[in-house]
């Protein structure tokens, strides 16, 4: 499992967020070397944007959905709020950070 905080004071909405969030994810497991990738999130429009086949998108969700082409395996998984409190606990201490903060647990082989 990986997580990471970056702190961005310069983004418009909720929904913009999660779907960069989203796109630093497929970027930081590319650049790293995983083949495998499952990214959770509790906001379902955004999964359901990158797991989809809708050619109506804006440009996050085709740069997400370009970027995870680049993965073997790429799995979107829906957690509502309540099952999410860890990211949402991570995404508060963001706030406090001055730099990105990358937190990795168990690299399987």
């Amino acid at each position: 499992m990986v997580a990471c905080t970056i702190k961005n004071d310069f983004v418009p909405d909720l929904f913009v967020v999660k779907a960069r969030a989203a796109i630093h994810s497929f970027r930081f497991a590319r650049d790293i070397g995983f083949s495998c990738v499952e990214l959770e999130g509790d906001t379902r429009s955004i999964i359901l944007k990158l797991s989809g086949s809708d050619r109506v998108l804006g440009l996050i969700i085709a740069d997400g959905k370009a970027l995870s082409r680049f993965l073997q395996r790429c799995q979107f998984t829906f957690i509502p709020r309540e099952g999410n409190q860890v990211a949402h606990c991570h995404a508060k201490h963001g706030f406090t950070l001055d730099s990105e903060n990358f937190w990795i647990e168990d690299v399987l082989a």
